[in-house]
């Protein structure tokens, strides 16, 4: 008997353990010999492991990687090395997303002209700025956190929640508001509503038939999660004008957006209904650097001088610098719009999962981030995979054979949501 990932079944394969959908209702008894038909019903099912008898699990890379030349695998995993140098190797779900991350870059490897590395392998998305030392100041961290405080609080563009979600909270909660009435405020704002309905229809959701008013959406999606969705969309509208002289802004979207898909998916594996928020959460968790980036490049300049030199995590030498992270920068501008305490509280503590009183959604914005970046989705401007908290990992409840499904399933939803949101 052995567990085998359900990737790797075979048709005659022996069951030797009931299979169980995620609330224990059996699907498969033991001692089924599985077809293709109850392959695809335990995949269906989003079962990503079984236990069958003789099972003799082959090396997890051998079917993926046979068509892969082994000096391309070997200079993957020469650069993931350096992308993994703060995380331990050692524990299961970062040995996977190392193994999955090589997978991939050796097979972009192979695609590239010879002599080019894929985009992903380059440093992070940061921009080299050809300046030299930016001179530091003689402020203390102190004194620029504070500026930044200020900052937020004070610029209107930041401090102003967006109009529209602002009516559509103030409806939802309103007891005796219909679902007709958050349809009617989301179509006011026809750029809005033409892109939630792309949205809705993309394979974001994966609906079999067309959805075409708001109305069918929000009585199909949910008022919650459709006013996260808005929100996110508005959001994500107005700070991707931003720009940055330190940092590839396609580069930092396609990471933040993978870091949304990915979260997306990991609260479904949790059954939490509203994934949504997750999804905007993941969008968000590094909103904190935009403002750091754009509103004070001066000091984005010299932290991100100062992990080059010191050879730091970013997030490190944000700390040493500011005395916070973006993490916490984040979290206060959410706070300033009076979002809900979970979104704060998942882009505050989406490093540090351990640290907050409810982890659930914090560990799973966390896991994100990580496999987003070690699968080497676009960066924030960091260069290496944060470590990971083994807490948040064991929070998430997920079979480590989950995580390739997973990414699997991002990498399919991510160029169309990309495209979506960054057009």
């Amino acid at each position: 008997m052995g567990i085998i990932k359900v990737s790797h079944l075979k048709p005659e394969a022996l069951l030797s353990e009931d299979v169980k959908d995620r609330n224990g209702r059996l699907l498969i008894p033991a001692g089924t010999i599985l077809t293709e038909t109850h392959i695809r019903v335990i995949k269906i099912w989003g079962i990503v492991e079984v236990e069958i008898e003789d099972a003799s699990e082959t090396d997890p890379d051998s079917s993926s990687a046979e068509a892969i030349d082994p000096e391309q695998l070997q200079a993957a995993e020469t650069l993931l090395q350096e992308r993994f140098l703060f995380c331990d190797r050692e524990h299961p779900a970062i040995a996977e997303l190392f193994r999955i991350g090589r997978q991939r870059l050796a097979a972009q490897m192979a695609k590239s002209p010879p002599g080019k590395r894929p985009s992903q392998t380059t440093s992070g998305g940061r921009r080299s700025s050809g300046r030299g030392r930016s001179g530091r100041t003689a402020e203390s961290c102190e004194d620029r956190f504070s500026h930044i405080h200020q900052l937020i609080q004070k610029d209107i563009k930041l401090t102003t929640l967006p109009a529209v979600f602002k009516r559509i909270n103030e409806t939802i909660m309103n007891p005796n508001s219909s679902s007709r009435e958050i349809a009617d405020l989301i179509s006011a704002d026809t750029g809005l509503s033409a892109r939630l309905l792309k949205l809705v229809n993309s394979v974001f959701y994966g609906y079999p038939s067309q959805i075409d008013s708001l109305s069918q959406a929000v009585s199909i999606v949910g008022t919650n999660q459709l006013s996260v969705l808005a929100f996110g969309i508005d959001i994500v509208g107005q700070f991707k004008r931003i720009s940055s002289r330190d940092i590839d802004m396609e580069s930092f979207w396609r990471h933040s957006i993978a870091c949304g898909v990915i979260a997306r998916l990991l609260a479904s594996t949790r059954n939490i209904q509203n994934t949504e928020r997750l999804f905007v959460a993941g969008i968000l968790h590094d909103i904190g650097r935009l403002i750091i980036y754009h509103y004070t490049p001066r000091y984005a300049t010299d932290i991100l001088e100062m992990a080059g030199e010191s050879g730091k995590l970013l997030r490190d030498g944000e700390e040493e610098y500011l005395g916070g992270d973006h993490s916490r920068i984040g979290a206060l501008l959410l706070q300033i719009w009076k979002l809900p305490q979970s979104l704060e509280n998942a882009v505050r503590h989406h490093h540090n999962p351990s640290d907050s009183q409810s982890i659930l959604e914090p560990a799973i914005v966390h896991v994100a981030d990580i496999a987003a970046l070690a699968l080497g989705t676009g960066s924030s401007g960091d260069t290496h995979v944060p470590p990971l908290d083994p807490a948040a990992w064991k929070q998430l409840g997920l079979s480590v054979n989950g995580l390739e499904p997973i990414a699997t399933q991002a990498e399919r939803q991510m160029n169309e949501i990309f495209q979506f949101f960054c057009q």
